[in-house]
């Protein structure tokens, strides 16, 4: 989810939980966000770790050396797969913003959607 505000973009990043314990119906500790998934009579307890946020200013680049400062995977638009040989692995960590994708459209050299990946 994207919100821009003043040319400022802000997006989670990842999400990732851990497991913090096991009960048998025991309370939460206080202030976790959880989710309870039953098994049988026990309960799991997980807690989303923090998630990673990055505030990058939506602008166009020159080139994909000044993009690659601010965003060292590349920017693409929502749902862009990396286009590769089968020999390479697809990036999947870029930043996604349809909006930065489009001002910095012309650094897609392979048009797959993403641009400068690395």
């Amino acid at each position: 989810m994207n919100r821009r505000v003043t040319g400022i973009v802000t997006t989670t990043v990842a999400v990732a939980v851990s497991i913090v314990g096991c009960s048998s119906g025991a309370p939460l500790p206080a202030g976790s966000a959880s989710f309870l998934p039953s098994v049988g009579t026990t309960t799991v307890l997980v807690t989303p770790k923090p998630t990673v946020t990055k505030k990058v200013v939506v602008k166009k680049y020159r080139n994909c050396a000044s993009l690659q400062k601010a965003l060292p995977h590349g920017v693409g638009k929502p749902a862009a797969v990396d286009k590769v040989s089968r020999s390479v692995t697809p990036v999947t960590d870029f930043y996604v913003n349809a909006e930065l994708y489009r001002l910095n459209k012309h650094l897609d050299g392979d048009g797959d959607g993403i641009a400068c990946e690395n």
